[in-house]
């Protein structure tokens, strides 16, 4: 599906998928504007193009587990920014990490996490809690994407055809995402409204972390 983004906005925030009535979370929502860009952005894990310094920062996360609500430290603090344009979607993430020699990674196969740092985007176009898609990427640059539904929960059989790139720096890592329109469900509205969080789990100390709080 194709979407008319000439003179669009793209307006992310969070959608719980998993709550059964959206009047009964209370917890409050972040949300983003993703910024046009006219220019190519390159995805080879470098944060490069001035098109970045053009958009808003997605930071402040909150630990999923195993603290459920707690901050994220600075020191381990994760900074995304989000640009489209006619083709696509994308996301550059700066993952902060005093130790990067730390960072775990491992080269294994395609929709296999491993025992790998992550980061991740879930989206849901029609936010609608109906189905949301995954998409992965770990500091070797392996991808995991996987369809979430209420029904049947996460199926990492679903494989798209998106791009990522990842590389260990001295401020941590940094990975870049694009996700073509071709491979996302979204309706033809002028102002796109799409369900959004987004994941980072560090091996090392078992914590999973999330934009928008995720209550256990």
């Amino acid at each position: 599906m194709k979407p008319r983004l000439l003179s669009t906005v793209l307006l992310f925030f969070f959608l719980h998928l998993f709550s059964q009535k959206a009047e009964n979370d209370s917890i409050p929502r972040k949300k983003i504007v993703a910024v046009k860009t006219n220019n190519t952005i390159k995805i080879d894990g470098i944060f490069d193009e001035e098109a970045w310094s053009k958009a808003p920062i997605a930071t402040n996360f909150i630990q999923r587990s195993p603290e459920n609500g707690v901050p994220v430290p600075d020191s381990l603090r994760t900074e995304v920014k989000i640009l489209y344009d006619d083709t696509g979607v994308y996301f550059g993430a700066q993952m902060y990490d005093p130790h990067p020699e730390k960072i775990a990674k491992e080269m294994v196969e395609r929709d296999n996490v491993g025992n790998d740092d992550i980061f991740g985007v879930v989206l849901n176009g029609y936010n609608d809690k109906q189905q949301s898609l995954e998409f992965l990427v770990m500091p070797t640059g392996v991808q995991y994407d996987a369809k979430i539904t209420n029904d049947n929960g996460e199926d990492s059989s679903w494989n798209g055809v998106w791009y990522s790139a990842a590389k260990i720096n001295e401020k941590g890592w940094f990975a870049e995402i694009k996700i073509p329109y071709s491979e996302l469900r979204f309706p033809k509205n002028k102002v796109q409204d799409w369900g959004f969080n987004i994941v980072r789990r560090i091996q090392r100390t078992k914590v999973m972390y999330d934009w928008n709080l995720v209550n256990n």
